[in-house]
């Protein structure tokens, strides 16, 4: 491997140092950068690519001699194999996630069958989580585009109290008390504007995430 590539560019000796240390792991067998990017997540990038190309070289020989950029089909799937996934940001708001994907929340809130009131509960949090049916968390998790392990873990953040009072008080006369959690059926049996038989079809789900 051409070692230049990394010498040339502004680099610190630490990160030469680091490369070099993977570089004698991998040839003594150790190629796993895992444990690498953990340790010097500040090198995440120069690791991956520096990795991507050792297994480029042994997997491919000669073809990966040359200087790879961003359309060399190889070295972009080796990079692949060892850069860290992007983490996203978790879920802030139902709402704002229904914006992202373009849609309102009187439009997702039909999309889920469920009364407009019932969505601000959710998205305030106000409904026990463990009342919720799985089938409605993977429902809002197909419509934000998200995966049903984040929209879980949105439901079961803990309320911020502060936040609850600033959603609920803004015409209140007096000083607003924290409603108590419900459950997700009674939301639903208090819901004025949903259909009877979707009230009926979401109050009969027995499969809660508990």
């Amino acid at each position: 491997m051409d070692r230049r590539r990394y010498k040339d560019t502004d680099m610190s000796a630490s990160l030469e140092m680091v490369l070099a240390q993977y570089a004698d792991a991998a040839a003594a067998g150790d190629a796993g950068v895992e444990r690498w990017l953990t340790a010097y997540p500040h090198y995440a990038l120069e690791l991956a690519r520096f990795a991507a190309d050792m297994a480029c070289l042994s997997d491919l020989g000669d073809a990966c001699l040359d200087e790879p950029d961003d359309g060399d089909a190889p070295f972009m799937a080796a990079l692949a194999r060892f850069t860290p996934p992007q983490r996203r940001a978790p879920i802030a708001s139902l709402c704002l996630e229904a914006q992202r994907s373009g849609l309102s929340p009187v439009e997702l809130a039909g999309r889920l069958g469920l009364d407009v009131s019932v969505l601000a509960k959710l998205d305030k949090k106000l409904i026990r989580p463990a009342t919720l049916p799985r089938r409605l968390v993977a429902l809002v998790a197909e419509e934000l585009r998200r995966s049903v392990e984040e929209v879980t873990a949105y439901f079961r953040t803990p309320i911020v109290p502060a936040v609850a009072v600033r959603a609920l008080s803004f015409r209140a006369p007096s000083a607003p008390v924290v409603p108590r959690e419900e459950s997700f059926a009674d939301a639903v049996r208090s819901a004025p504007e949903m259909t009877d038989d979707a009230r009926r079809g979401w109050i009969a789900e027995t499969d809660l995430l508990g």
